[in-house]
C-alpha cells in the first residue's frame, strides 16, 4: 500500500552590517543553546540586534514615552512605513534578516519585534495564539502553523499585539505567554522542517530529538519529530511517538493526522480507525486531516469518497491550490473529466500559472489544453 508521507506537516523560514550582533534573549534561552552545545547540535541565536537596528530604533522609533507609547510607535514604523512589514507566513528568519528584509511569518515578526521592543526598554515577551492556528500550502503539501503574537506589560496591564487579527477580535482568542526558550525551541522547530530534503532527514531528526525532549510542553515540536520519522519510513518509531503525544496532548489535533498515516504505514489500520473517530469527535474541523483522509481514500481506490474530502476540506481551505489539486485527480479518476476541468479552471483563476497547476497539465492536458 502506498503510503501518505509527504502530504501532511504541522507546524503549527540581508545584508548585515560587519558588527558582531548581540542577542536579547534570556537566560533560559541562553541556557538551551549552551546545552544544544553540549549535544553536539547548534542553535543560532534569532534574537540578535545588529547597529543598523540599534541605530534605526534610535532615530525612527526612540525611548521617550511610555512603554506604550513605544510599542505603538514601533508597531507603526513596521507596518505603517513607506516600506510595511510584508507577510510571508512561510518564512522563519532571525531578527537582523526579518529587519533587512522587512518579511517573515508571525514568528519572525514576533522575534524580531520582542527584540526591537527590548532594545527600546520595553517589557515585551512572546505570546501563542492556541485557539488561533492557521493553515497555508506548502510544495505540493498542506501544513498547520501555530500562531505567535507579541504581548507586554505596562504596570498592571498585560497588552498582546496582533497585526494579523483584527483588534476588535483579539479579546477573543486565547493567548498564553511562551518563555524565551520555548520560543527557541519552536523556531528551530520550523526550520527543521523547512527542507526536507532526505540528506537533511538524519540532522533534522537529532535536532527534534533534542527539542521535544527540551520543550515537552509543546505539541508542535513532537508532531514535527514525528513527521521526520514518516518521511524516513520509520512507522512504527512514529507510531509510538505519536500514541505517547496523543495521550499527553489529547486536544492537537495534527497529532492525529501525523498519528493516522504512522498507523497507515505500520499496518496499524485498526488504530487508524481509531484515530479517525477520536478526531471528528474533536469540536474543530482540521484541514490538514481532512485531505489525509482523502489521500487514504484515493490510494485506496475509493476516488467517490476522496472527491467528497476533498469538497470539504475546500470549504475549510478555499484557497489552497493543493486541495484543489487533489480534487482534480480524485474527480479524473472517478472519469468525470467535467467537473475535473471546472475544479481545475477554478484552480487556474486562484493561481495563473501556479508551478503545481503546469506539472498537472503535463499529466492531464486535456483540463485545459490552450493553456500548455
Amino acid at each position: 500500500m502506498k503510503t501518505l508521507v509527504g502530504v501532511v506537516l504541522a507546524l503549527s523560514l540581508a545584508a548585515c552590517t560587519p558588527i558582531t550582533p548581540r542577542g536579547s534573549m534570556s537566560a533560559a534561552g541562553t541556557a538551551l543553546i549552551a546545552d544544544a552545545e553540549r549535544e553536539g547540535l547548534t542553535l543560532a541565536d534569532p534574537a540578535l540586534l545588529d547597529v543598523d537596528m540599534k541605530q534605526a530604533m534610535e532615530r525612527q522609533v526612540g525611548r521617550h514615552g511610555t512603554q506604550g507609547e513605544r510599542m505603538a510607535r514601533l508597531r507603526r514604523w513596521l507596518h505603517d512605513d513607506a516600506n510595511p512589514y510584508k507577510h510571508d507566513p512561510l518564512l522563519t528568519a532571525d531578527a537582523p534578516k526579518t529587519f533587512h528584509e522587512r518579511r517573515g511569518g508571525c514568528m519572525s515578526h514576533a522575534v524580531l519585534m520582542v527584540t526591537l521592543a527590548r532594545y527600546l526598554g520595553v517589557d515585551a515577551y512572546y505570546v501563542q495564539a492556541t485557539s488561533a492556528r492557521r493553515f497555508a500550502d506548502r510544495g505540493d503539501t498542506i501544513v498547520a502553523m501555530t500562531h505567535m503574537a507579541v504581548g507586554f506589560r505596562e504596570g498592571a496591564q498585560e497588552n498582546v499585539i496582533d497585526v494579523w487579527i483584527p483588534l476588535e477580535d483579539w479579546r477573543l482568542v486565547r493567548y498564553e505567554r511562551i518563555d524565551d526558550e520555548l520560543v527557541l525551541a519552536l523556531y528551530h522547530s520550523n526550520l527543521a522542517v523547512e527542507d526536507l530534503s532526505p540528506a537533511k532527514l538524519p540532522q533534522d531528526e537529532k535536532e527534534l530529538r533534542f527539542l521535544a525532549g527540551h520543550a515537552r510542553s509543546l505539541p508542535e515540536i513532537v508532531n514535527n519529530l514525528i513527521a521526520v520519522l514518516l518521511r524516513q519510513k520509520k512507522y512504527e518509531e512514529a507510531l509510538l511517538t505519536a500514541r505517547d503525544a496523543i495521550e499527553r496532548f489529547p486536544r492537537f489535533k495534527p497529532l492525529y493526522t501525523n498519528g493516522y498515516l504512522a498507523a497507515v504505514g505500520s499496518g496499524e489500520q485498526a488504530y487508524a480507525d481509531d484515530l479517525l473517530r477520536a478526531a471528528r469527535a474533536l469540536k474543530d474541523e482540521d484541514p490538514v486531516f481532512v485531505v489525509a483522509r482523502g489521500v487514504s481514500d484515493f490510494e485506496n481506490g475509493r476516488y467517490d469518497a476522496a472527491a467528497a474530502q476533498f469538497e470539504k476540506a475546500l470549504v475549510l481551505q478555499p484557497d489552497s491550490v493543493v486541495v484543489h489539486a487533489w480534487l482534480v485527480r480524485a474527480r479524473v479518476a472517478t472519469g468525470n473529466a467535467r467537473a475535473a476541468s471546472d475544479v481545475f479552471e477554478r484552480a487556474w483563476r486562484l493561481a495563473p500559472d501556479d508551478p503545481r497547476l503546469v506539472r498537472m497539465l503535463v499529466t492531464h492536458p486535456e483540463l485545459r489544453a490552450d493553456r500548455r
